[in-house]
């Protein structure tokens, strides 16, 4: 039985006032098993929140989704479509976000608010604020109404992971972390006889343009911007710049050196990441961390190795100083699918925006540095393969619900089996759109 949208939303609601009633015990497990500061932690709890909140606001706007209604009865036709809840859900919890990507994250109320069940694959990095917070799950189902298993948290190793990607009560499934775990998921998942969609975020170089400008401060405070956006929380972002191409700029360089040695090197979440981001960089013939988190290459080294190609999960860039714009472009053409692309410069108009591949990124930025998502209803965190499965879908934000349902269509159904929002009348006094305009008139025939 699918939960109609007032009871999702007394699920959520109380969720989120739970949430926030034992926030401090939350963060203080939070800063022990992840080793993140108390200002990520509220960030992220915020966001949390946030999320929430917009789920919330989502069920109870009356306008979506669009429900819609095409009758004419002189050519013969009554086609109406609303949306249906996919299914369960598996979900993946995230190494890097212990809360935004986790348990309470926005994969989870998402397919929450879109009606499905969720499965929730802890992080083998989390388990005690999984532990913690899922009683208060629970807690927040009984008092909704809502069955005992409709989220259930499982901490099961890859032969069980895999039995339970192929199991037929999962109907669709999200992942946030690497391209080997989101591709051999996506692989494993369309093996099953009734094939079910995998929404994947995969990981990004997040390519930076730097145009010329004559204006040192300028460049400096780009720099800067940079540095942060690379170092900040140890650079375990999915969203952090990884490639830089500073265009005929030779201030670059050495402002983003200047800005490096001044930011603070925050420790990786957990030992395994660090093990992982040292095994990556052993090519590259780093010093150390702190020292070297830029590599400066030339264009014709990035474009004949793929080791240059492939996301380094830490506090690291690469920076390719290109003699000109064309030079630039041909590195991004090179590149596969990003979940962002930002672009410096303080002639934003004179860019010759037909040679950008800009159907590669899922996000164009100006100015401003690609990490701190904000989740809003325009923001869009995706990009084309391998950044993401689909690049359709956002992982992120309200439209991030559109994954978990599916549109069914009604053609010449009797008015008894339409389901209450594509009935004639208009009873829950919603806006449909009807042969093309959109109304809260009931449908005279």
């Amino acid at each position: 039985m699918i939960p109609d949208k007032k009871r999702r939303y007394h699920l959520l609601d109380h969720l989120q006032e739970l949430l926030i009633k034992n926030q401090a015990e939350i963060g203080v497990i939070y800063g022990r098993e992840s080793n993140l500061p108390i200002e990520r932690y509220t960030k992220e709890f915020n966001r949390v929140i946030f999320v929430i909140e917009a789920f919330k606001s989502w069920l109870i706007a009356p306008e979506l989704p669009i429900n819609s209604i095409d009758v004419d009865v002189e050519k013969g036709y009554d086609i109406r479509k609303t949306y249906h809840p996919i299914g369960r859900v598996l979900v993946f919890g995230a190494s890097n976000f212990p809360l935004a990507y986790a348990l309470v994250g926005g994969d989870v109320i998402s397919a929450l608010a879109a009606g499905c069940p969720v499965t929730y694959k802890s992080h083998p990095f989390q388990p005690q604020i999984t532990q913690h917070i899922y009683p208060l799950i629970k807690q927040a189902l009984k008092e909704a109404n809502f069955p005992e298993d409709w989220i259930k948290v499982v901490d099961i190793d890859l032969k069980e992971t895999q039995r339970l990607i192929l199991d037929p009560e999962i109907k669709a499934i999200a992942f946030t972390g690497s391209f080997e775990g989101g591709h051999a998921i996506y692989e494993l998942a369309q093996s099953r006889k009734r094939k079910i969609p995998v929404f994947a975020e995969m990981g990004s170089l997040n390519p930076v343009l730097i145009y010329p400008e004559s204006n040192a401060e300028t460049v400096n405070l780009w720099a800067n911007k940079l540095a942060i956006s690379i170092t900040e929380n140890g650079g375990q972002f999915c969203t952090k710049p990884g490639l830089i191409f500073s265009v005929n700029n030779p201030q670059v360089v050495p402002f983003l050196e200047g800005a490096l040695q001044k930011t603070q090197v925050e420790p990786f979440i957990h030992e395994k990441l660090a093990s992982n981001f040292r095994e990556k960089t052993r090519p590259l013939n780093l010093k150390s961390r702190a020292e070297n988190s830029i590599l400066k290459i030339s264009l014709s080294e990035f474009l004949s190795s793929n080791l240059y190609q492939t996301e380094f999960f830490g506090p690291f860039a690469l920076v390719i100083e290109c003699q000109n714009e064309e030079e630039a472009m041909e590195g991004l053409k090179h590149i596969e699918g990003q979940l962002t692309l930002s672009i410096f410069t303080e002639n934003i108009q004179e860019i010759d925006w037909k040679t950008v591949p800009i159907e590669k990124f899922g996000r164009v930025i100006v100015n401003q540095v690609p990490t701190g998502v904000i989740p809003l209803p325009s923001m869009h965190h995706g990009g084309a393969y391998p950044a993401s499965s689909d690049a359709r879908f956002t992982a992120v934000g309200i439209d991030s619900i559109n994954r978990f349902l599916i549109p069914i269509s009604f053609q010449n159904a009797p008015e008894a089996i339409l389901p209450e929002e594509l009935k004639n009348q208009n009873l829950l006094q919603i806006y449909r759109r009807i042969n093309g305009e959109f109304t809260k008139s009931d449908l005279c025939l």
